[in-house]
């Protein structure tokens, strides 16, 4: 059974979408450039084409407007470079833009569609295209190339390592294909064929090469010049993408496909997986304990790396991924996974919307990579935590230094009885502390009004039931010789010396925190 790009609804499942309605690129979705550039971004220069591809999370360059979100749409801009930007792109005089979801979807068979309007300036390369997870070439999947010296010719090609030729290739022919607006590209890829549609029409088809039966990710790029497409000429073009979607086949007799999922037209960061904060009731019942979590969910397989540099895929259920000795790669899949990381070199890759996911690293320092949610260091010396752009749950080790950074989501900090240093960053954060430390903790950026203290760790035990800690003298607040504000414990709210010391708080005066500041029930 193949999927009918006419009844989409009858014959397939939506598995991955990109409307483009926001205001900029979602970068939980898209990685730009090639996924193993550079810092400063990548090119392929074994292709003859000239142009740079810009890494947009590369500060020096994300100014040159390469990549814009408006109107439902994305414009992918191919520009001559200036000198000054030449030498921040290795000397190449032409900059533009790939987007690639290597890092939050891949699928083995199904149908991907792009609609886009695409340049027809002189040297304009616009492709849509797969590749394969592994990283390894051959096969590639092209769904769409246009060189515009051939401007009204449509190109579908399979790259394969199996077979006499290595590649077949189909042309066809539309007037006007670069310069009519929107055209709607897409490929039927099948465990026996493959199908290109243009328009929903069929107009090439090819036998599923041998090296074509695994997970491959979608790119669309507009390259520039080499001795297929000819040379710009130093004007200004634009690829403009409507969407991107892919669809996996819908089981006879209807239901939905077992990878598939109906995603909404926005899909937001999954919540980090955090206990409830209680309710507000008068009097207030006594706090209930926290949890670490061993894991994200209980798994149901566990993949476990040896000495070398090994690929760990997980399945659509909950998964544990433990790095070995070597620099491995670990993916999960659809459900809640763990993952065990131990080496610099292990690459935790997690699609959107794929469960809530947690990391468990002994390594001195670790960033959240997208679409990972909780991060929990376990290592024997001092560590550095820092999460991404979602909300995030950092948890320190129980017992050593740690430097917990959250990024631009709601994220909450929690300290056990080692030494710590939290910077919450943007967004409404919590500042979680469990235990009495050895030495008060360090909140670098608390924010009025916004930002939370949560002591309820601190209270269980004590059979505190009041409304307000502050005035019971249970939690005091109290002026450094800085000018920082001291939070500190009293199991008996009797004061003095029994007061332990739990936190500072810099550039905060003690009479900025209210009640309201304070999460104990």
């Amino acid at each position: 059974m193949a999927i009918d790009p006419t009844n989409l609804a009858g014959t397939a499942t939506l598995t991955f979408a990109d409307e483009f309605n926001g205001s900029s690129l979602d970068k939980g979705k898209w990685g730009t450039g090639y996924s193993w550039g550079a810092a400063n971004g990548s090119t392929n220069s074994g292709t003859g084409e000239i142009q740079w591809y810009i890494n947009d999370d590369y500060a020096p360059t994300a100014g040159l407007g390469t990549y814009t979100v408006g109107n439902g749409v994305l414009d992918i801009k191919e520009a001559p470079a200036s000198a000054a930007t030449q030498a921040l792109v290795n000397g190449h005089r032409f900059t533009s833009g790939m987007i690639n979801s290597a890092e939050s979807f891949t699928q083995t068979y199904g149908y991907f569609e792009m609609r886009a309007d695409i340049p027809s300036g002189p040297g304009m390369w616009p492709a849509f295209w797969l590749l394969p997870e592994r990283g390894a070439w051959p096969p590639e999947l092209d769904v769409m190339e246009v060189v515009t010296s051939s401007p009204d010719t449509l190109i579908t090609t399979l790259h394969s390592g199996s077979g006499d030729s290595g590649m077949t290739q189909g042309h066809t022919n539309l007037s006007g294909l670069s310069s009519g607006g929107m055209h709607t590209y897409g490929v039927d890829w099948q465990p026996d064929t493959v199908t290109w549609y243009l328009d929903g029409r069929e107009v090439f088809q090819a036998a599923t090469p041998a090296d074509m039966h695994q997970p491959m990710y979608m790119l669309a790029n507009l390259a520039a010049g080499g001795p297929w497409a000819g040379q710009p000429d130093g004007s200004t073009n634009h690829m403009l993408i409507d969407y991107i979607r892919a669809y996996s086949e819908k089981p006879a007799g209807g239901g939905s496909a077992g990878n598939g999922a109906t995603p909404p037209a926005t899909v937001p960061d999954p919540a980090p997986t955090a206990p409830a904060t209680g309710g507000e009731a008068t009097p207030v019942p006594a706090p209930g304990p926290y949890v670490d979590l061993p894991w994200t969910a209980d798994p149901v397989a566990t993949l476990t790396g040896g000495s070398d540099g090994d690929y760990l895929r997980g399945g659509d259920a909950a998964d544990l991924l433990v790095g070995g000795t070597g620099a491995d790669t670990m993916r999960g899949g659809a459900g809640d996974d763990t993952y065990m990381v131990t080496q610099a070199g292990d690459d935790v890759r997690e699609g959107w919307a794929s469960g809530t996911d947690l990391v468990r690293t002994t390594l001195a320092e670790y960033t959240l990579p997208k679409n990972v949610e909780n991060l929990q260091l376990n290592g024997s010396g001092p560590q550095t935590g820092i999460g991404n752009d979602g909300d995030n749950y950092l948890l320190a080790s129980p017992d050593n230094a740690a430097r917990l950074i959250g990024g631009d989501g709601d994220d909450t900090l929690v300290t056990k009885s080692g030494q710590a240093t939290l910077t919450g960053g943007s967004g409404t954060d919590t500042f979680r502390f469990d235990e009495v430390p050895a030495t008060a903790a360090r909140v670098t950026d608390f924010e009025v009004g916004r930002d939370l203290l949560d002591v309820r760790n601190l209270l269980l035990g004590t059979g505190y039931h009041g409304s307000d800690p502050l005035a019971d003298g249970v939690v005091a607040l109290s002026r450094t010789a800085e000018g920082d504000t001291l939070l500190s414990f009293d199991a008996d709210g009797s004061g003095g010396a029994a007061a332990q010391r739990i936190a500072t708080l810099d550039n905060v005066l003690p009479s900025q925190i209210a009640a309201g500041s304070l999460v104990f029930a």
